[in-house]
């Protein structure tokens, strides 16, 4: 598309004005590559608008001009293009985007707004192709330097499924707009003890004969092929995550042969000889956290990087100088090659323990949240205890930012980054969601469910796109009007969008706890794991909420369930007992 920009004077007559866009109209459709094609003139738009603002709209697309917007007078047009423009998906993503419905030219193609309209673009459910629903479409968007199309994501862009129609509120360069669909791979990773042997949670060691060891399975749904097995070269393994590129997986080991625990790296699917990435060093006081989260891979920089977090005790003995205190160190390194760690982190450990440790969407920021450890007051009074904190810190290195003025919440749903940005939020006094930059400053309330007397928000988490939810909340239940004052608790999960609040509601009918909420890496629903009493995936199928759909887990709790972020996989360790797969 070649089309450029041309400006337009109103001083003109209007017969001079109206001939001008008769002939640029069809200059600009045969030029935006939709010649040859009978359409109707409501398809199209080509009008001056100019300093003061207004409004093009032409078939799906609304596309609106603030003042200041432009800074003269200049033709906009709005046409079908039929083109069939590359998609380019972001980096790191395997999902396949495919169109759904017309492609629209928006031109001048590359011109850049002083100032950011708003673009509406409606779509049609009809259009909509099988086993695909509403969240899997998307905002395609012109890149003028790549000349391909792209999904646009962002906390401007929101999707409406009530009126069918994607609005992106930062639209500052014109090009070319459609709606996409996007299909993701998905698949199961099933770990399998050889017989004889008891599966632990991952924080524990699986127990069996000297000599044999779990064994890992590569299953995909998507083919017909039999499960790979994996050769894990006898490693005595009790947890396990994919790499976000999937073609590696780091084990943690632990036995009496190897003296501790340490972390190895396999390749997928041949498995291989292990690459040792980590390990506990007695002799130096050193000991691996070996339980998720304190362990994994880097995401947003070399997806071969690794990172661990250890405990270092400083031993004294009586008459020595005083030392430095106990430490949490985290630690990075290479995962397919020899070299040594680097120190990324350190915390003082007299006062806290490592409580949870997450990584923004882009892996720029890391965010630790600690607990107050409490046997280190023993008498003090409950007011006067350490109440937690969250560090922020810059990966792979950088200083840490306290946080600690967000990290009370005794309703125990950790401070979680959105995808987006490097931003948190967080549940506050079990009633909204608050949002924080990553330094400390309070933005303001992220979402406010509304939420009536003798109902809690437990937990909360937001989909990829940061702008579908899923939460858990506990409904205090009054059994029978005869029975006044004679209650129960029932646990719900609500799903719903930020903009349209909660379109759904799944009952447990009794109260449960939640162990873990975790979304799809390609928000097609989210994971729940109800403590052992159910480990599901959840997904809001019907576009206007009508109905959330539950499909159960082959385990049941998450212990045994990792996700990888990167294409959705799931990895399961079980135990000798057979379970039936089921894939998300």
């Amino acid at each position: 598309m070649n089309w450029r920009s041309f400006s337009s004077r109103s001083s003109w007559p209007v017969r001079a004005r109206a001939a001008l866009a008769l002939a640029s109209l069809f200059l600009v459709v045969g030029g935006c590559g939709s010649g040859g094609v009978t359409t109707t003139q409501a398809q199209f738009f080509l009008q001056a608008i100019g300093p003061a603002g207004g409004v093009a709209q032409a078939g799906p697309v609304n596309l609106v001009f603030p003042p200041g917007a432009l800074l003269q007078d200049t033709s906009i047009a709005i046409l079908p293009e039929l083109n069939p423009f590359a998609i380019q998906a972001p980096p790191f993503d395997p999902c396949v985007y495919t169109y759904l419905g017309p492609i629209h030219c928006c031109g001048p193609i590359g011109l850049s707004l002083a100032v950011s309209g708003v673009l509406r673009v409606s779509y049609d459910e009809a259009l909509i192709p099988p086993g695909s629903s509403e969240s899997d479409l998307v905002l395609l968007i012109w890149d003028n330097v790549n000349l391909v199309m792209v999904p646009k994501t962002g906390p401007s862009v929101t999707q409406n499924t009530l009126l069918n129609f994607f609005e992106d509120t930062a639209y500052d360069e014109l090009g070319h707009v459609a709606i996409g669909v996007r299909t993701c791979p998905q698949g199961l990773i099933l770990v399998q003890n050889n017989p004889g042997l008891l599966a632990g949670s991952k924080p524990a060691v699986a127990q069996g004969p000297q000599g044999s060891a779990p064994q890992l399975y590569i299953v995909d749904p998507l083919e017909v092929a039999a499960p790979a097995l994996v050769d894990t070269s006898f490693l005595p393994f009790s947890s396990f995550l994919a790499s976000p590129s999937g073609d590696r997986v780091l084990l943690l080991a632990s036995s009496q042969a190897i003296q501790g625990s340490a972390l190895y790296t396999l390749s997928l699917p041949a498995g291989g000889s292990p690459v040792e990435v980590f390990a506990e060093d007695l002799d130096a006081n050193l000991f691996l956290q070996a339980y998720d989260p304190f362990f994994g891979w880097l995401k947003g920089a070399s997806s071969d990087e690794v990172f661990a977090v250890f405990y270092h005790p400083t031993l004294m003995s009586m008459g020595d100088p005083p030392g430095p205190l106990n430490t949490y160190e985290l630690q990075r390194r290479d995962a397919l090659a020899a070299s040594s760690a680097v120190e990324m982190y350190e915390r003082d450990a007299e006062v806290y323990y490592p409580d949870d440790l997450r990584q923004s969407g882009d892996g720029a920021s890391a965010m630790f949240r600690w607990g107050a450890a409490l046997s280190e007051f023993p008498q003090a009074p409950a007011a006067l205890l350490p109440s937690g904190a969250v560090d922020v810190l810059d990966s792979p290195s950088g200083t840490p930012t306290s946080l600690a003025e967000i990290a009370p919440n005794s309703f125990g749903s950790s401070p979680r980054f959105m995808t987006i940005s490097s931003d948190l939020y967080v549940i506050s006094n079990g009633t909204l969601v608050e949002r924080w930059e990553r330094d400390g400053d309070f933005v303001g309330t992220l979402f406010d469910p509304g939420l009536p007397k003798g109902e809690t928000l437990v937990d909360f988490a937001l989909a990829p796109d940061d702008e579908n939810f899923a939460m858990v909340v506990d409904v205090e239940v009054f059994l029978s009007d005869l029975q006044q004052g004679f209650s129960t608790i029932q646990t719900e999960l609500r799903m719903g969008t930020l903009t349209d609040g909660t379109l759904d509601t799944f009952s447990f009918f009794s109260q449960q706890t939640v162990e873990e909420l975790v979304w799809h890496p390609q928000q097609t629903g989210v994971f729940l794991d109800l403590s052992g009493f159910w480990a599901g995936f959840y997904r809001l199928l019907d576009d206007d909420g009508d109905y959330i759909n539950e499909q159960s887990l082959p385990v049941d709790s998450m212990q045994y369930v990792d996700v990888n972020r990167s294409d959705g996989r799931i990895l399961v360790l079980v135990g000798s007992l057979q379970r039936s797969l089921s894939t998300a």
